[in-house]
């Protein structure tokens, strides 16, 4: 196959490359050996330390030995050449007919070997420049299809663990000797145990509750199990992890038998303490060998913690029953709002919170029957029918309405005799701020999960922008560019700043840094935010701005990023025209404010359009990540939107009817300080002359750094990393340099901010500037406090890297 027609077909293939990471490893493996005309392929992936065959391609009637496979892989995976390609012709050593020679190429994924494809040959084999392309071609395509692999699986888990929190936090939230089977349920759902126990321990260490969980298919282990843990010689001080009946130790040969005969070969062992005093302990088996990892132990070692307050709760609720004093004081103080009525709905008592949850007035409740706060009398029927004396209806979801209000409620309801007849003990759950919270909670979770996905994307792909980016800004500052090279590199410098644009919302997305707030006004970055957004448009934008609105403290990037967004969202809401209403006013907010902010002042923003407004199913889903009802969108505005507010301790919220437009508030924390003025940089090259040093883990980088410095008038250094850095300053002691821009994280390697503590240390004149596209610390915010002297956001131009250098060489000491 010649050249252009693989290079064709790569392209094809490439186009159709759309199915599962595991399926696509497949079909490049296949593809490889194919086109590097090989008459088998093999890849292997290290995990656990060991090379895992993942895909295998043979031409037809050609088959390798799984074992040759195994040697030949072992044997080449020990070179550590990145780059290398390796082939041997002579693989006699391996003692084979099967092949005649092989070449291969060590797989890595950021910086880290990873795995390795090798190509087998029937005959001695010399690869041309083009086979050789395509093989480290096909590495990293399949290093990329690994990782996509890795990041899903790492995905799912997280939705399962938070799916099981969530479950777990509402069975905690009803107390009651029922749920505890239910938990021990969820837990072995979870964990993939196929039994769980809970014993609870007297003072006089005996065992007097016990429960179990198993399903149908396997037998009870509960009597059986508790006569091993009883002895007092095996009682339990501390967990007890065991993957397989044999690590046992001999001693116990005894327990080890009982214990296979009960089909129990994994077991773990949590014990439950108050005030280190054993209380009980949670047991949980598998009928067969199961590992247990460590996040497992961990996570149950808490949810062991968290069961003491719950048995707490569930002992608390058993002593209140049997004594009155305690049930009245529950009962009156109650955060839920609780109720006593006859089996005819007629009210007897009720608690504050049932006041406070319908704003009534006691003297207005007398007269008043239950079944009154119903949508209909026929519902409170049916749920009386359904009470039989001591029975209970718990999760009882209705809508309880009073004069309007409606609160959409859970309700508890139990039979209780007194004296001769028969009442009925209501206890009502408010849904309203619980949903809210659960939601807040869940989101934030997602947010904080895809956001570590998102800002390690960002990262490398703003290495990558600020070497394009970078070269480009150096290239058109060369005299004598043709104008027609120089049109081309001006578009690809606008395409490259657009791309910057996209880089800069991953990065606040993923919360990569904290935003560089100072005191402003929100009236200008308003109405010119709007403005640009609306340019072109057939829609306009109506202010009404609160004369004396106060002053915020933010990033205002980062909050213009957030106005351009919502007025585009509501500008593509009217694809007919219309106008969108945008208000700000001063608020205060009390500790009793039902929204999730700390009291205090605030000014809030106000953004409606006049669309086709947002299905109330959808409410819970716009600020999600990757979440889009548009065909072109990418997901990220309102997440970001919601990742910015929030980082700047506000809020933001949306109101929205279909066919009766949209509302999105914003509220962000209101400044006591005093506006100061702006300094603007016009951008343009500034020449000077000095001696500075450039410290990047990125070779493109470096390179573009030494000929604009040099084109800049300065003399240029450069270093891979901290000890290249350092070893550069020795050697020119007597002429060392005047400015040193350094990358705040080098992988394994000495970091930005501890070789500039170096720096500072033996040379203290010298005048340091960090660089960094992404970062979880606050360093970029706030460089002056880690002592640098200016700060150089990746990707930048050699418009930007001149004006640093000028800002910075006036903090020089004069010589």
């Amino acid at each position: 196959m010649n050249a252009p027609n693989r290079f064709e077909q790569l392209n094809t293939f490439l186009a159709d490359l759309v199915g599962p990471p595991q399926q696509n490893t497949v079909q490049l493996v296949a593809l490889c050996g194919e086109m590097i005309n090989g008459v088998c392929a093999i890849y292997k992936s290290e995990m656990n330390h060991k090379l895992v065959t993942k895909a295998v391609w043979n031409r037809s009637k050609t088959v390798v030995s799984e074992s040759l496979w195994d040697s030949i892989c072992d044997d080449l995976y020990n070179y550590n050449d990145k780059n290398k390609i390796l082939i041997i012709n002579n693989l006699e050593h391996y003692k084979t007919d099967e092949l005649v020679s092989v070449a291969c190429k060590i797989i890595y994924s950021s910086q880290v070997k990873v795995g390795i494809i090798c190509i087998g040959y029937a005959h001695p084999v010399t690869l041309s420049k083009e086979d050789k392309w395509l093989l480290r071609f096909f590495a990293v395509t399949i290093a990329r299809e690994q990782d996509r692999e890795r990041m899903q699986l790492a995905l799912q888990k997280q939705l399962k663990l938070e799916k099981f929190i969530v479950q777990l936090v509402k069975l905690f939230t009803r107390p009651s000797s029922e749920i505890f089977i239910r938990i021990l349920h969820t837990i072995c759902g979870f964990a993939g145990f196929d039994r769980g126990h809970l014993f609870l321990i007297t003072s006089k260490k005996d065992i007097n509750a016990k429960y179990e969980w198993h399903p149908e298919k396997i037998s009870s282990n509960l009597e059986k199990f508790i006569d091993i843990w009883e002895k007092d010689q095996y009682a339990i001080r501390d967990k007890i992890k065991m993957d397989s009946l044999k690590i046992l130790h001999p001693s116990i040969q005894e327990e080890k038998e009982i214990l296979d005969i009960f089909n129990c070969q994994s077991l773990i062992l949590i014990p439950i303490s108050k005030k280190g005093v054993i209380i009980g302990f949670l047991g949980f088996e598998s009928i067969k060998s199961l590992p247990i990892h460590q996040d497992t132990l961990r996570l149950l070692e808490k949810i062991g913690m968290a069961m003491t307050g719950f048995i707490e709760r569930v002992y608390r609720e058993k002593r209140f029953r049997s004594d009155e004093a305690k049930y009245r004081s529950l009962f009156y103080d109650a955060a839920e709002a609780m109720l006593v009525v006859s089996l005819s709905g007629t009210v007897f008592d009720y608690n504050r919170a049932f006041i406070e949850l319908f704003g009534l007035e006691r003297q207005k409740i007398k007269g008043k029957t239950f079944k009154d706060f119903f949508n209909s009398q026929d519902e409170w029927a049916q749920l009386t029918a359904r009470i039989d004396e001591n029975k209970i209806i718990r999760d009882y979801k209705t809508t309880l309405i009073n004069k309007g209000v409606e609160k959409s409620s859970i309700l508890t309801i139990q039979s209780v005799r007194s004296d001769s007849s028969v009442v009925l003990l209501i206890s009502i759950k408010d849904l309203s701020q619980q949903q809210k919270r659960e939601e807040e909670l869940i989101r934030a979770d997602k947010l904080e999960s895809i956001g570590v996905l998102a800002g390690g994307i960002a990262h490398d792909f703003n290495n990558i922008l600020t070497g394009i980016l970078s070269n480009i800004s150096l290239a058109k500052s060369y005299q004598n560019v043709d104008a027609k090279v120089l049109k081309r590199l001006i578009e690809a410098e606008q395409a490259s700043i657009r791309a910057k644009e996209l880089t800069h919302q991953l990065l606040t997305f993923a919360k990569g840094g904290a935003p560089v707030k100072r005191t402003a006004s929100i009236v200008e970055i308003l109405k010119e935010s709007a403005r640009f957004a609306l340019r072109g448009s057939n829609v306009r934008c109506l202010f009404y701005i609160y004369k004396d609105i106060w002053n915020v403290e933010i990033d205002p990037g980062q909050i213009s990023q957030v106005i351009h967004n919502l007025v585009i969202n509501a500008n593509q809401a009217m694809p007919k025209g219309g106008s969108i209403k945008i208000r700000t006013e001063n608020v205060t907010l009390n500790e009793d404010s039902v929204l999730p902010l700390r009291a205090g002042r605030y000014i809030k923003i106000a953004i409606q359009d006049e669309g086709g407004g947002i299905p109330y199913s959808l409410h819970k889903k716009i600020f999600d990540p990757y979440f889009t009802t548009k065909k072109t969108g990418n997901g990220l505005g309102l997440a970001t939107c919601f990742s910015i507010i929030k980082n700047h301790n506000g809020y933001i919220t949306v109101e929205s009817q279909v066919q009766k437009g949209s509302t999105f508030h914003v509220f962000l924390p209101a400044s006591d300080k005093e506006l100061k003025s702006d300094f603007q940089n016009d951008q343009k090259l500034v020449y000077g002359q000095g001696r500075v040093l450039v410290v990047d883990d990125e070779q493109i980088i470096l390179d573009f750094a030494k000929d604009a410095l040099n084109f800049l008038g300065y003399e240029a250094g450069i270093a891979r990393d901290g000890q290249e850095a350092i070893k550069l300053f020795k050697l020119r002691s007597e002429k060392p340099f005047d400015i040193v821009i350094m990358d705040l994280t080098i992988p394994g390697g000495i970091g930005g901010v501890e070789l500039n503590n170096l720096f500072l240390e033996r040379h203290p004149d010298i005048v340091t500037i960090v660089s960094s596209g992404y970062s979880n610390d606050p360093v970029m915010a706030n460089y002056q406090k880690y002592g640098f002297k200016g700060v150089l956001v990746k990707p930048y131009s050699i418009e930007s890297l001149s004006q640093v250098l000028h800002t910075v060489s006036i903090l020089r000491p004069s010589v």
